[in-house]
């Protein structure tokens, strides 16, 4: 493998440069230099750590953002059937007050809002689990159809990825009695889709897969395939983990290969 290569990381949890959780990032990476150049658009985590074990938080957040104000949200959709009355006027002041609640751009915590919006999984159990069971419900439908997105360019430093327009047709679909393995499928098919855009739009081609939401096996086979049919070379862990165990290993790797470097120039 050789530089340049781009690393789509995308995880849980991470705490980023800019103060901030990290976990739906593209970073350039040339041999002493990284840039973050894409990432996807932050949202709020209502109650921080409480948001993950409950991602009816997160769904409300991304809802919130999404349509600006509760009275705008469809009517097809029913916020009572994951949020009581009490919990939204609390939930509603936490998110306009900014109290205990960290943004985050994290692929992770969007598939336990998007498992909490269509009612998938109320309370999380153990680690990854709203993922899990939205890639389970595609059971073996087979689909190209994607939600749309924008790619907004809002500063210097790093473009978004806007994901309000993808909730917006996921409600539309979900109030309609689309089945969940559709919208599943079509919300896997759009990651899909943002991973080998951003890919594609830069002139390399060796693509690196990292991080803990690439254990989801329909999202790694897809991507995968999709990126070797552009000419684009995907690597991605197979003998070591591809999330969090892998990063020991990684680390180790790096400081062999630049055994005299102190810090790395990271933009």
């Amino acid at each position: 493998m050789t530089y340049p290569l781009l690393g789509i990381a995308w995880d849980g949890t991470g705490y980023g440069l800019d103060n901030t959780i990290w976990g739906g990032e593209f970073f350039y990476i040339t041999k002493d230099k990284i840039q973050r150049i894409a990432s996807f658009l932050p949202f709020y985590l209502l109650g921080a750590n409480k948001a993950i074990i409950e991602p009816k938080r997160i769904a409300l957040s991304l809802l919130i953002q999404t349509f600006n104000n509760l009275k705008s949200i469809p009517d097809k959709l029913n916020l009572n059937s994951f949020v009581t009355t009490q919990e939204l006027k609390i939930l509603m002041k936490m998110y306009q007050q900014k109290i205990n609640s960290p943004l985050t751009s994290s692929v992770g915590r969007l598939f336990d809002g998007i498992s909490a919006l269509l009612e998938i999984v109320e309370r999380v159990t153990y680690e990854g689990e709203g993922a899990m069971k939205l890639e389970f419900v595609i059971n073996d439908l087979s689909t190209t159809q994607t939600y749309p997105w924008y790619w907004q360019y809002k500063d210097d430093c790093c473009s978004y990825i806007d994901w309000k327009p993808m909730i917006k047709k996921i409600i539309e679909d979900y109030g309609n009695h689309k089945s969940l393995a559709l919208i599943s499928a079509k919300f896997h098919q759009t990651l899909v889709k943002i991973a080998v855009t951003v890919a594609t739009s830069l002139p390399i081609k060796n693509i690196v897969l990292a991080g803990g939401c690439w254990q989801n096996k329909y999202l790694l086979e897809n991507t995968i395939t999709t990126l070797k049919k552009t000419n684009l070379q995907p690597y991605w862990s197979q003998k070591i983990p591809i999330n969090d165990g892998g990063l020991a290993l990684g680390q180790i790797a790096f400081a062999s290969q630049y055994p005299n470097i102190k810090k790395i120039q990271f933009d």
